[in-house]
């Protein structure tokens, strides 16, 4: 239909009203544009003789041409892996699942023995659980991985599109000429909508913190009432665990050669004190580790030796784990800003 699709928001967003209604119609129309380009890609990617089941012996581009344009299908073997998420979850559940046991009487007194009424768990018992499951990352699932480029030799597509024809009855899946041509002439309209409706986003962010005092602990609001509409955003302070980090704080070697930058892994660390290894000198010589971080060590775990293996106090590992998991932390503040009133227009 003529004159029917969709526009930008502004070039150079403010902290007004205009501003908040362009960004929340940014949010619902690329939504809208990016289901319709999915269900394309879906249908070119289908009609590929690639998948996860069939993939190509390396890198492949496949090239399918619509009139004037052409997209280019780059399909090429990949690993999916699991995350570290995943991973970590996975060696919480096995330290839990390890105490329970014990605590029933279930568990094999092999790897487990008990000291003075606490279950100590063996060294080498931690360490092949974390190399199990970081070898999971590694090799992860074999599958493909596809993306699509745009190839338009003759200039056909503009550099800049501010008005985006849009049809919300429209099926854009079938692989026809016009489809291409808005999946092609989408990707540039994106691209600039989401620059710009970050730039208000970054400005709403900081205007926000600001109004409820520069500092966020855990949920604040900053309200922006107009002539015409009423608006709120929500700011909520946010952690993340740092996967990657809380298992290197558990099990990293130390390097051949020790600098004071150095760090070692808690279960290593664990075997130097049980075996009274030498290397401690050199650890506490270059500042790897500490008299003080040695006392806690010990407070924590309990390393000792028993028939040629070192054990560690279980409660002490799941403790510790905790600990990491609470500090080894990203931050980030989220925002939400959403219509909380809308006023008639006078008459």
């Amino acid at each position: 239909m003529e004159g029917l699709g969709l526009i930008l928001p502004s070039e150079t967003p403010s902290i007004s009203e205009a501003s908040f209604i362009e960004s929340q119609t940014w949010k619902h129309d690329s939504r809208r544009i990016n289901k319709r380009r999915g269900s394309f890609r879906d249908r070119l990617y289908e009609s590929l003789p690639f998948s996860d089941e069939e993939r190509p012996n390396g890198e492949t581009w496949s090239k399918v041409d619509f009139g004037k344009i052409s997209l280019v299908v780059k399909t090429k073997p990949s690993v999916k892996r699991p995350s570290f998420k995943e991973a970590v979850d996975a060696f919480e559940a096995y330290l839990g699942f390890i105490l329970e046991q014990y605590e029933r009487e279930e568990v094999s007194r092999g790897r487990v023995i008990t000291v003075e009424t606490e279950p100590y768990i063996t060294i080498p018992t931690l360490i092949n659980k974390i190399e199990y499951e970081k070898e999971k990352i590694k090799t992860g699932t074999e599958g493909v991985s596809q993306s699509v480029d745009v190839h338009d030799p003759e200039k056909t597509l503009e550099d800049e599109v501010d008005f985006l024809p849009f049809d919300p009855d429209r099926d854009y899946s079938p692989l026809t000429e016009y489809n291409a041509w808005f999946y092609a002439i989408s990707e540039i309209f994106l691209k600039e909508g989401n620059r710009r409706d970050g730039e208000f986003k970054k400005l709403l962010k900081a205007q926000s913190i600001e109004q409820v005092g520069g500092k966020v602990a855990r949920i604040a609001h900053a309200r922006y009432p107009y002539s015409m509409s009423g608006w709120l955003n929500q700011l909520e302070y946010r952690e993340t665990p740092e996967y990657g980090k809380i298992f290197a704080a558990l099990h990293r070697e130390p390097p051949e050669k020790l600098t004071r930058r150095s760090s070692i892994g808690d279960l290593q660390l664990g075997n130097i004190l049980a075996f009274r290894d030498p290397i401690l000198e050199e650890l506490l010589a270059k500042g790897v580790v500490t008299e003080a971080s040695i006392e806690e060590y010990r407070t924590d775990y309990h390393p000792i030796r028993r028939a040629e293996r070192g054990f560690l106090r279980l409660r002490g590992v799941i403790q510790r784990f905790e600990r990491y998991n609470k500090e080894l932390r990203s931050s980030t503040i989220e925002q939400n800003p959403e219509l909380t009133s809308l006023r008639p227009r006078p008459s």
